[in-house]
């Protein structure tokens, strides 16, 4: 069983020579409790079940971490799922997702999520929820390019929907008296950014990321670090949050024209042909 396992289910160390044996064997002895004896049955009722079901280890978990807030119940229960079921999608991803509103910072949970996704059947788990996901988790913390490369994709996937949202405004003739006119605007942006909380909330996020992410500072420090797939993922995010005409997304471009950087250059031209514009699509 040993085999394969995550470390974090191997907890147990043998002590190193230079320790003090006497201390370690009374810390044992406090593990030795009721809860440890009830986990050591249940992992022998799961260890002998035929067939082997996840199931039967979820009270071992439980047992093991008795009152606790943390997030190793998940991130056990996650481990288990991947050693004897990696194909629990379902399950998996939504272990990770609790993980990930326990502890926004957690990149590893993040690039874990992000494959049972995609590999969960069209309609079980929409761009919406993961988009906001990502976007927690970029609020809490500084991400590498393949964070911000995901989440690119997720508005390029939403400039590409098959049925665009239609809505009709409608305004008072300017000269007054007249009829009312009406104009219709073709919107990709799903209807739950522009109505109710999420709306507010990436309004005040798209603000606090112009300042947090996309700030000169930030993009002087990752230039003098050459960090070029970093600055043309964020570019892209930038691109679609703001428009293709943000000056962060300007800046890089005139980087990778320097660069004679084509490949890169056709992947960010891309996502600012196809920009969402959300920003301005919330202001409307």
């Amino acid at each position: 069983m040993k085999e394969g396992l995550d470390t974090c289910l191997l907890p147990m160390r043998m002590p190193r020579s230079h320790e003090n044996l006497e201390e370690l064997m009374h810390v044992h002895r406090q593990l030795l409790n009721d809860h440890y004896a009830s986990a050591v049955k249940h992992l022998r009722v799961a260890l002998y079940s035929t067939p082997l079901e996840l199931a039967a280890l979820l009270p071992l978990i439980q047992k093991l971490c008795h009152n606790t807030n943390m997030t190793l119940p998940l991130r056990l229960r996650a481990s288990i799922t991947e050693c004897f079921n990696c194909r629990h999608y379902d399950v998996l991803s939504t272990c990770y997702t609790d993980i990930l509103k326990k502890d926004l910072t957690s990149s590893h949970s993040l690039r874990k999520l992000l494959p049972c996704i995609t590999m969960i059947l069209v309609g079980e788990y929409n761009l919406e929820p993961l988009v906001e996901m990502i976007a927690l988790h970029l609020d809490a913390t500084f991400a590498t390019c393949d964070i911000w490369g995901e989440l690119a994709s997720c508005f390029l996937k939403l400039s590409q929907l098959e049925e665009d949202q239609m809505s009709v405004c409608g305004t008072e003739n300017e000269c007054g008296g007249g009829k009312p006119q009406f104009s219709v605007r073709f919107n990709v942006i799903p209807k739950s950014f522009i109505e109710g909380n999420l709306q507010m909330s990436w309004k005040l996020r798209c603000r606090w990321w112009s300042r947090l992410h996309f700030s000169k500072n930030i993009y002087d420090s990752d230039m003098q670090a050459g960090k070029f797939q970093l600055l043309t993922c964020k570019a892209a995010c930038a691109s679609h949050l703001y428009g293709p005409e943000f000056e962060y997304v300007k800046s890089v471009c005139n980087c990778l024209d320097k660069e004679d950087n084509k490949e890169t250059m056709l992947f960010l031209q891309k996502h600012m042909n196809n920009s969402i514009k959300l920003l301005e699509n919330l202001n409307l």
